[in-house]
């Protein structure tokens, strides 16, 4: 279920329209530190401040945001721009803590601070978009993780996996289909690396999504994959989004095609993830804990993800992995608790 657009006290949720029938009217002013809730008045921003968006805008979000801009203009005193290189992943190295050379590592160190707190800050208004339910404020995130994932590219492809729910969220399934599309056609089938600086061609790149796909094609004959196909892993999160966009197409259409694809999307995800969207949607890591207090989950040997020839490469590739797939569990489950429905229908393949 997608948001509506419209505009509302985050506090008292009265809409922009009733505000203004009010004797005296009201206007909604807006958080100058994140720039997505609105409030009518004083008072309903000091109950919501306590409530909660003290913790989520002034104790994350704020220090996030402000990491970030005293790293980018200490970066652009020693001369760089990280967000006009080549690559952001070659900048990093060129400039590395490890490197040899006469290179001045503290660039190193900056980047590092610069790149961890940009992609943290954009995690940060997705969460403060989703917790007031906004429409405006999925519309600020999303910009924000195309921005990031563009600039900081590819140290920040990682976000691309929580794009499409976004656009989803905003009833955009025709443009959530075209950037899933375009992600999966470019990524080879392999193994997943956190690094993912060799695993694409012609970087940087300067579109991150495809223009005028039919959301109504057969994803998989499309692309010309096979169901025995192993997938790239974080393209779980792609493809529960593709049945997320097809049970909407039978839904709107009653097009038996489009359900025939949204049976085989989830034939898919059963064959290569085995129960791990079913232990992803049901307790005690579902809408119904809190995600302050939701236990976080391990992602199983059998998929492949602790390999290598040193333990703490292994460790890396996998907790990399897990922290995605917990983020990505939150926006989820939020995501199926206004639409339930969607819920009992992803679980009924398992």
């Amino acid at each position: 279920m997608s948001y509506e657009a419209i505009r509302f006290c985050s506090y008292c949720n009265l809409k922009s329209e009733e505000l203004e029938k009010l004797d005296p009217p009201k206007v909604l002013k807006t958080c100058t530190i994140c720039k997505i809730v609105q409030y009518c008045d004083r008072k309903c921003q000091r109950q919501d401040y306590v409530a909660r968006h003290k913790r989520l805008c002034v104790d994350l979000f704020k220090p996030t945001k402000d990491r970030a801009a005293d790293a980018y203009a200490m970066l652009r005193a020693k001369g760089f721009d990280p967000n006009t290189k080549e690559t952001s992943m070659k900048f990093f190295e060129d400039n590395s803590v490890f490197s040899i050379g006469k290179c001045d590592h503290s660039i190193g160190v900056l980047f590092s601070v610069y790149n961890h707190s940009k992609s943290m800050g954009t995690r940060f208004l997705g969460e403060i978009a989703r917790k007031h339910q906004s429409y405006h404020g999925t519309e600020i995130a999303l910009d924000a993780y195309l921005e990031n994932m563009l600039n900081l590219q590819p140290t920040a492809f990682h976000l691309r996996m929580f794009i499409p729910l976004f656009m989803i969220q905003l009833g955009d399934d025709d443009r959530a289909y075209n950037f899933i599309k375009f992600w999966v056609k470019i990524t080879p089938f392999q193994e997943f690396v956190t690094h993912e600086a060799r695993l694409f061609n012609n970087l940087p790149f300067t579109q991150v999504t495809m223009k005028d796909q039919d959301k109504e094609e057969n994803f998989f004959k499309a692309l010309g994959i096979g169901m025995e196909d192993t997938p790239y892993f974080p393209h779980l999160i792609f493809y529960v989004c593709l049945a997320i966009i097809k049970k909407n197409n039978f839904d709107a259409t009653k097009d038996r095609k489009q359900n025939q694809d949204f049976i085989q999307l989830m034939e898919y995800i059963k064959l290569h993830y085995q129960d791990f969207l079913k232990i992803i949607l049901s307790p005690p890591y579902n809408a119904q804990v809190r995600s302050g207090e939701r236990p976080k989950f391990d992602i199983p040997y059998r998929f492949g993800l602790f390999r290598g020839k040193e333990a703490e490469a292994e460790e890396h590739t996998a907790s990399f992995a897990q922290e995605m797939m917990n983020n990505f569990v939150d926006d989820l489950n939020f995501y199926l608790e206004r639409a339930p429905e969607m819920r009992r229908e992803l679980l009924m393949y398992f």
